[in-house]
């Protein structure tokens, strides 16, 4: 049986959210199948690229959105 990886597998893979199995099966695929090697090098480095950036958001929304959360209630 052919086995069709998709976007969702290669980032499982990348989270290690794959059995053993299935960890196996993805990573024989990623040696012979150029096009699925690709899109895991494209996804890893667009991880590795998002880990480096900093956020630092600004007290004053901070405060704003602390004070509507406080503010708002569900009427259930």
């Amino acid at each position: 049986m052919i086995k069709t990886f998709t976007k969702s597998d290669v980032l499982k893979y990348i989270y290690k959210q794959l059995n053993n199995k299935e960890k196996i099966d993805f990573e024989n695929e990623l040696l012979i199948n150029y096009e699925l090697r690709c899109l895991y090098d494209d996804f890893v480095f667009v991880l590795k690229t998002l880990e480096k950036i900093n956020l630092h958001p600004n007290k004053n929304l901070l405060d704003k959105i602390k004070s509507f959360s406080k503010s708002y209630s569900v009427s259930l």
